[in-house]
């Protein structure tokens, strides 16, 4: 077990280092098309001129740009918020005190034995230091893969809204991995995300990001309207549990769900909220789902088959991630058969008739799942 959670902590520490080579490169080309701008008066100043060097960039180059920027954006106020400890202090006592508090709370999500007491306000600082720009990055590359191989496709123009739940979303990276993605593919004038999370020592680092000193730079860097929430959720608990019900009275209405390390850290192919969310999400809706292990992935696609055996509805099932510019495991869905009883009224959401807003919209038949591993 110590030797797994080691390996993990390596595999981690290459992600890292592969990401900030590919945010280099595409601040080195962005620089260049800045350069070019103020040289020709013309250029688009993204960096994504066509031709030459900077058209072979990949998309994942400029998720980890992003990624590197909105980290830059929030980092001040996250690693100032108060919640659970005291205000983070660089190179002070109270850091080994939460770096050792942090390798512990990676022991227990390794292990799936993780509870409240092991994730203080310190210790979720710490976490965000260390994870933060990684997972926004792997996210936004997730939702990029899926969009490349799946039949999903871009709707024309933007849509008003779309509503993302971060399902154990920690300091809001995944939902900032969803911007970094909006960014790139211009899916929607609007992104509402509410991160859901067992613990509340994360409640003060998703407010500092939704908050009045972050997200109005935030949006305006993004170049669309953006919002940021909390609620509780425990993806081991019952459905009618109170700390579920944030969550559940809203599941109708959201386009987007991204689980983030978080499956299998709450074994939650194993709870009943899991199982019910896939029933009652609306047509159309999108889950995103990443973890540490292909047989992690294996069991949310063992529970997604009990689930449509049941009869009651059917997903698109896009493998993602492993290749070298996908390094993850990972898979999506796209919910095709609506539950009558579930499905999200007229004008609810985003894209309550339709598919979810904006981005992943197609026409494979519905009465059919469609595999795209590619």
């Amino acid at each position: 077990s110590a030797r797994g959670l080691r390996n993990q902590l390596v595999k981690e520490t290459a992600r890292k280092k592969r990401r900030l080579e590919r945010a280099a490169r595409a601040n080195a080309a962005a620089e260049r098309a800045e350069r070019r701008k103020g040289a020709s008066g013309e250029g688009t100043g993204d960096g994504a001129d066509e031709g030459g060097a900077d058209a072979e960039l990949l998309d994942t180059d400029w998720a980890a740009m992003w990624a590197e920027k909105l980290w830059s954006l929030v980092e001040g106020e996250v690693m100032s918020s108060r919640g659970g400890g005291s205000k983070h202090t660089e190179g002070s006592g109270s850091d080994e005190v939460a770096q050792r508090g942090l390798l512990r709370f990676y022991g227990h999500a390794y292990n799936a034995n993780v509870e409240m007491e092991h994730l203080t306000g310190e210790v979720a600082r710490a976490f965000a230091a260390d994870k933060f720009a990684t997972r926004c990055d792997e996210m936004a590359c997730a939702l990029i893969c899926a969009h490349k191989r799946s039949d999903w496709r871009a709707s024309t123009g933007r849509v008003p809204e779309v509503r993302v739940a971060s399902l154990g979303g920690g300091p809001g990276n995944d939902a900032c991995g969803f911007l970094a993605f909006n960014a790139l593919h211009n899916i929607a004038e609007r992104v509402a995300a509410t991160v859901f999370d067992f613990s509340e020592a994360w409640e003060p680092l998703c407010k500092a990001i939704g908050g009045e000193a972050v997200m109005p730079r935030v949006a305006a860097e993004l170049g669309f309207g953006a919002a940021l929430d909390f609620a509780r959720v425990d993806l081991r608990a019952a459905v009618d549990a109170e700390e579920n019900q944030a969550l559940v009275k809203d599941l109708a209405l959201f386009d987007f769900f991204l689980f983030s390390y978080v499956c299998r850290e709450a074994q939650a192919c194993s709870h009943e909220l899991l199982p019910e969310m896939l029933k009652r999400a609306k047509t159309g809706a999108c889950f995103v789902f990443l973890d540490q292990f292909t047989g992690d992935i294996a069991e949310v696609v063992s529970l997604v088959e009990r689930v449509q055996g049941s009869g009651c509805c059917a997903f698109e099932i896009i493998k993602l991630g492993g290749s070298r510019e996908y390094g993850f495991n990972g898979v999506a869905l796209r919910k095709l058969v609506p539950s009558p009883a579930n499905d999200a009224p007229a004008g609810a959401g985003a894209a309550a008739s339709g598919g979810p807003a904006g981005a992943i919209e197609g026409s494979p038949d519905d009465r059919n799942v469609r595999r795209k591993c590619a």
